[in-house]
């Protein structure tokens, strides 16, 4: 009996009992699923050999990936007007020093917390210290220091005590606050007006998170949202000097633009 022409469309099976047809969409499915995931990687630009001797990590090839940026201002009392007049070579110099400040080494406070147990968060006295490390080695007198007294005399007794800024250069104070929410506007409207009635300041610059990093550290961090909002509400006293306030994040996301460099060189012109 003659046999039939074979059907160049029909199906193999293989020893397992599937067609080639069916492994072969089997084997682009999972390439398909390789490359999203793939995709989904961040882009190396360049590929690491162990074996090179003047390799260099990737961290050192990429742009500033993980430092601080300045992402927005909020000028008080003609802060940001009155500090680029009297103070524009340390309004430079400070977003050198803030751009130079490696957030990545302060991720190093693992959460306790029932919403987020277990996970790692930028840690506030981390990013206070090596900010202050960072301004003492660029000639930034750190911790300076003035003595208060009074007196209560329904008590008969005399308090007295000592009031820190973390920051000073040429009459420039600058405060950086990853703490509570009280304190960010205590030092603008107490802190910073003691230390101006002292004779150790003319102006003041305030360096705070932005709500985007403070979601990436312990809760009770206020946020710059939260100071501008208050100070914006609650007006100027006759007391009060001039205050810049810097928003920072650690990286810049969609419709974070601001360059404080850029700004004092529009200024110029």
């Amino acid at each position: 009996m003659p046999q039939k022409p074979q059907n160049l469309h029909s199906r193999h099976v293989n020893p397992e009992g599937r067609s080639e047809t069916e492994t072969g969409l089997n084997l682009r499915r999972q390439n398909c699923i390789r490359i999203k995931s793939l995709k989904k990687l961040p882009m190396l630009r360049h590929r690491q050999v162990a074996c090179h001797s003047k390799f260099k990590p990737f961290k050192d090839r990429t742009n500033n990936i993980g430092h601080m940026e300045i992402i927005a201002t909020y000028s008080f009392n003609k802060g940001k007007e009155c500090i680029e007049k009297t103070h524009k070579k340390e309004l430079e110099e400070l977003e050198t020093i803030i751009s130079s400040v490696d957030a990545m080494q302060c991720k190093t406070k693992k959460s306790e917390e029932k919403t987020m147990k277990g996970k790692m968060l930028y840690s506030p006295r981390a990013m206070n210290r090596l900010f202050k490390k960072t301004l003492k080695d660029s000639g930034w007198t750190v911790g300076k220091r003035i003595y208060l007294k009074t007196t209560v005399p329904e008590i008969g007794e005399t308090h007295e005590g000592y009031r820190e800024i973390d920051a000073v250069k040429n009459n420039l104070g600058v405060e950086i606050q990853f703490g509570k929410y009280a304190f960010m506007v205590y030092n603008v409207a107490a802190k910073m007006t003691i230390f101006s009635k002292h004779g150790v300041i003319d102006s003041g610059i305030e360096i705070v998170p932005m709500g985007t990093l403070q979601k990436e550290m312990s809760t009770g961090v206020s946020t710059f949202q939260q100071i501008k909002t208050d100070l914006e509400c609650r007006g100027v006293s006759n007391i009060d000097i001039p205050v810049l306030v810097l928003g920072i994040d650690y990286i810049k996301r969609p419709n974070q633009n601001f360059s404080l460099r850029k700004w004092v060189k529009e200024k110029k012109k």
